[in-house]
């Protein structure tokens, strides 16, 4: 959870209540339920996206809009939380934030509905709660997290991914939902709709800094700090900034050498249709230390510092040119914590 020395500390009595409210929220007849959502909070994350609708809503002293801003934090959470569940069975993780994944301490099958079960109880209860306008900011995003999930499947074990298409796909995948948390934030206070468009894009160019930080971090990062291993994203196929920025400088020998290792790694893929696993011991080896050296060799961590050094001003902008001076000062610092994070 996010300590008090960070730009969070402001909210530190609403994300208190918040996760007083979280098992409460997600409670059922039968216990497995109960006993997943309790073991979810006990391997809770920072709590960013949450953390963020609370900073965007202000200082609201209308005990009404408060709690709306609670549910509307809750479920943003509730479909964080669902999206990594259903990533960590479609990239068979065995380790989240230090502990098991759902589908490794239970099963796939039970993950599934878990995160079918988020799903379906963050619409129920903004229906209950009546907010038209959040329900639809939601469902806008539940389609791109669907259609970055999709993308990543058709651009998985590919190492020529160019920039755009990479952007495209943490776009998909992280900023929408992070940038929804921001506008959500906006619309339950009252925010104008000028606001509301300002709040969206630097969230989103906010969540784009976030996901390219943490590529970074998967690269050139420690599984002490992480929780989770390090070069865990080219084991799985995902080619990250740090690698397209270090191919724009190799030779055309070195990147016809990327494609082949990628086809090792490729063929060692879990099947997903439930078909026997490959035979590891027929198989080449698959060389990734190689392409670990390769972003060493052209630099590829620092041009991508540099990348996102520049996204990260073009979104400080953004936040200056028309949000209301309280929830700039709420905002930025959240941008500078992002860029200095180590986990």
């Amino acid at each position: 959870m996010l300590k008090t020395q960070t730009p969070f500390g402001v909210i530190g009595a609403e994300l208190a209540r918040f996760e007083a409210s979280w098992l409460e929220t997600l409670t059922a007849d039968f216990s497995l339920i109960h006993e997943v959502s309790s073991y979810l909070q006990k391997m809770r994350g920072k709590r960013f996206r949450p953390a963020l609708t609370f900073l965007a809503a202000g200082t609201p002293s209308d005990p009404n809009i408060q709690r709306r801003v609670q549910t509307s934090a809750l479920v943003v959470e509730m479909l964080h939380t669902a999206s990594l569940i259903h990533d960590d069975i479609i990239d068979h993780s065995l380790l989240r934030r230090g502990m098991g994944t759902i589908n490794a301490r239970w099963n796939r099958k039970t993950a599934v509905l878990m995160g079918d079960y988020l799903f379906a109880r963050a619409f129920t209860t903004l229906v209950h709660e009546t907010m038209p306008d959040v329900v639809e900011i939601m469902a806008d995003v539940t389609l791109e997290l669907s259609e970055g999930e999709l993308l990543q499947e058709q651009v998985i074990f590919q190492p020529d991914l160019d920039e755009a298409s990479y952007f495209r796909l943490i776009e998909l995948k992280t900023s929408a939902l992070i940038g929804a948390a921001c506008e959500i934030g906006g619309v339950v206070s009252g925010a104008s709709s000028d606001q509301r468009a300002r709040l969206r894009e630097f969230g989103r160019g906010l969540g784009l800094v976030y996901q390219i930080v943490d590529d970074l971090l998967d690269v050139a990062g420690s599984e002490a700090c992480l929780g989770k291993p390090v070069h865990a994203d080219l084991e799985q196929g995902k080619v990250t900034l740090p690698l397209i920025c270090a191919q724009q400088h190799a030779t055309d020998e070195e990147r016809g050498r990327l494609r082949e290792i990628f086809a090792h790694g490729l063929q060692r893929r879990e099947p997903a249709d439930g078909s026997p696993p490959p035979d590891l011991g027929s198989l080449p080896p698959v060389h990734w230390e190689e392409v670990e050296a390769l972003i060493e060799r052209y630099d590829g961590v620092r041009h991508a510092r540099v990348r996102v050094a520049e996204l990260a001003d073009e979104t400080r902008r953004v936040l200056h040119s028309g949000v209301a001076p309280a929830i700039v000062a709420r905002l930025e610092p959240v941008l500078d914590f992002v860029l200095a994070r180590d986990h």
